[in-house]
């Protein structure tokens, strides 16, 4: 008969991904210098609320993974006089403008 090992403290439960996932959002929703209603505006959206967000110079990414960062998804550029551009995958990739992070 094989034996059978005791947990240890550290065999706790990994969080799964959409707790790393909310997790994220919930940093970006109280991250200082980011546009909030862009963020909010993200959030709000289902599909968008599924991926993994992340910010850089104001503009907000989003990834399929949450390990390695997936590079096949559109992103939104903040633009002065607030607007937003949708780029993407590539940065050469122009989605479209918008006036609202909406």
């Amino acid at each position: 008969m094989g034996s059978i090992d005791a947990p240890s403290a550290s065999d706790g439960p990994e969080p799964g991904q959409g707790d790393v996932v909310e997790a994220a959002w919930q940093r970006m929703l109280h991250r200082e210098g980011m546009d909030i209603r862009l963020v909010r505006a993200a959030h709000d959206e289902p599909l968008l609320r599924q991926l993994h967000p992340s910010s850089s110079h104001q503009d907000l990414h989003f990834s399929r993974c949450t390990d390695d960062w997936s590079w096949d998804v559109p992103f939104v550029m903040h633009l002065p006089g607030e607007r937003y551009l949708v780029v993407g995958p590539s940065r050469s990739q122009i989605v479209g403008e918008a006036d609202t992070a909406e």
